[in-house]
């Protein structure tokens, strides 16, 4: 019998593992001086704290950004 809301438990510790891995990957690739920075709209995003902060937000978007702009270094 599955419980009620496991499912929402299950998408929100995986979104929330997702901007954790997000935050430590990005500090760590800061630290060795190859940060992973993307301009989209005048907007640049750069600092670690805020790309987590916007995978934690709208997981589906910056994510798969967040992926393609580390890949581009």
């Amino acid at each position: 019998m599955e419980q009620p809301g496991l499912g929402a438990l299950v998408l929100v510790l995986a979104v929330v593992a997702a901007s954790l891995w997000v935050l430590a990957d990005a500090r760590s690739r800061t630290q060795r001086g190859r940060p992973v920075v993307m301009t989209a709209f005048g907007l640049t995003v750069e600092r670690p704290e805020v790309w987590a902060a916007l995978c934690l937000v709208v997981v589906v978007v910056f994510l798969p950004l967040y992926l393609v702009a580390r890949a581009a270094d």
